[in-house]
């Protein structure tokens, strides 16, 4: 027990440790290290560490403490337990880092595209009705929303969307008038040719 209290404070005072950061440790820094200790909470007789472990995160679920890792919880059931944490952490954390991020999907483009790419399964049966149905849902309920959210990007985007539209008609304007030229030029040239052959055959006549 008195070793493992030792890894604790060695963890809590290396910054290149991995849990440094951990909400466990911020709080024995921040009230002094010295401050806390170690009491056996229970003894529990087991076969093995893994049962040990298991017991640990019985007892943090039960009474709740700093320690985020639950000895036996796993991935899933940690994310299911803390989903709301989870969704405003990472919330916070794309808005503090907007910049970064988008360089980082720049950089990695190819590799974000090819994983989508291995990883994209059609959707078929119950699957695909279901998200047809989640789809005709969605759109109810955001409708109007996503009409308020159209008409202010149209607002705050009006001369730059004006423009793009002034440009694209120009193009195909002068697209048409090319094909217009070309039409023009090769009827003709049909119609040179047809007097040429008539003037040909008159000649020879």
């Amino acid at each position: 027990m008195m070793q493992r209290w030792s890894e604790h404070k060695k963890d809590c005072l290396l910054e290149k440790s991995k849990t440094y950061n951990c909400l466990l440790y911020k709080t024995m820094r921040q009230h002094g290290v010295d401050k806390w200790k170690i009491e056996l909470y229970e003894r529990f007789p087991c076969s093995n560490r893994t049962e040990l472990r298991k017991k640990e995160g019985d007892i943090i679920k039960q009474i709740g403490t700093l320690n985020g890792k639950v000895a036996g919880r796993g991935k899933k059931e940690y994310s299911e337990e803390n989903a709301e944490y989870l969704k405003e952490y990472k919330k916070k954390y794309a808005e503090e880092n907007k910049e970064k991020l988008k360089q980082y999907r720049e950089e990695n483009k190819e590799r974000f595209n090819e994983r989508k790419r291995m990883n994209w399964k059609p959707l078929t049966g119950e699957k695909q009705e279901a998200h047809k149905a989640y789809c005709k849902e969605y759109h109810l309920k955001n409708a109007v929303v996503e009409r308020e959210k159209y008409k202010k990007f149209y607002e705050e985007n009006r001369d730059r969307l004006n423009e793009r539209r002034r440009e694209r008609r120009r193009i195909k304007k002068e697209a048409m008038g090319a094909a217009s030229n070309e039409k023009k030029e090769s009827d003709e040239l049909v119609e040179d040719i047809g007097r040429l052959a008539i003037n040909q055959k008159n000649e020879t006549d």
